[in-house]
């Protein structure tokens, strides 16, 4: 249909820029599944590559597969979530959260002035460095 309407370069462009999206999107998406694994089991920090791979292997595998058997198996871990955040504990959190905000005043709290130091202090750490490039 794109080349149809919008010519063959211009729709191998737009696959292309598809293509790209999708491998980015699953590239953030495995690295940061990963790192919140990883952040609850500090002890897989070592093979945090090697869990990346094999998480990109199984996704790669089952969607070869085909589109209803695809989502046939990642069906049951999107419910999974979604389901996680209507656990009370996690509602409770959330009011907490929202009455935290809504007695600042609708703005989120100042952070504790230890926090701002760090910053301009890293801040002063990092503008030589990048006044040199």
């Amino acid at each position: 249909m794109a080349r149809f309407n919008l010519g063959t370069p211009a729709a191998l462009l737009a696959a292309a820029a598809l293509l790209a999206d999708y491998i980015l999107t699953a590239a953030v998406g495995i690295s940061a599944g990963v790192g919140a694994l990883v952040s609850a089991a500090p002890s897989l920090l070592p093979h945090t590559v090697s869990i990346c791979v094999g998480i990109l292997v199984v996704v790669t595998i089952v969607n070869l597969r085909g589109v209803r058997d695809a989502g046939l198996a990642f069906a049951l871990p999107t419910y999974l979530f979604v389901g996680t955040l209507l656990i009370p504990s996690s509602r409770a959190f959330s009011a907490l959260s929202l009455a935290r905000t809504s007695s600042a005043g609708g703005s989120p709290s100042a952070p504790p002035p230890i926090t701002q130091a760090v910053t301009y202090w890293l801040l002063l750490k990092v503008l030589p460095a990048v006044a040199r490039h």
